[in-house]
């Protein structure tokens, strides 16, 4: 894929909406998660219980039916890439 191209895909979304969501497995260690945790921290969509514990079968974190969390990829709906959420948690596409 070329670059431009590339940097369109991994700029497409702002931020966090209803149903995205990105898988753990794809986040590179503690420091992205957090620095998505962080982002979805600073959202309209956390409420004022924390969700962020990971048990044994969540495996992905993003936004659903409303609150920001830790959830099963199965209940939610636009599966962003690393690239995507990072750059929806900093801005920036180069981490």
């Amino acid at each position: 894929m070329n670059n431009d191209k590339q940097h369109r895909e991994d700029t497409l979304y702002k931020q966090w909406a209803d149903g995205m969501y990105v898988m753990l497995e794809d986040l590179d260690g503690d420091y992205e998660l957090a620095l998505v945790e962080d982002s979805l921290r600073d959202s309209v969509y956390l409420s004022s219980e924390t969700y962020f514990y990971v048990g044994r079968d969540e495996d992905c974190i993003g936004v659903q039916d409303g609150d920001s969390g830790v959830w099963w990829s199965r209940d939610c709906h636009l599966k962003l890439t690393r690239a995507q959420a990072l750059y929806i948690a900093t801005g920036d596409t180069e981490i």
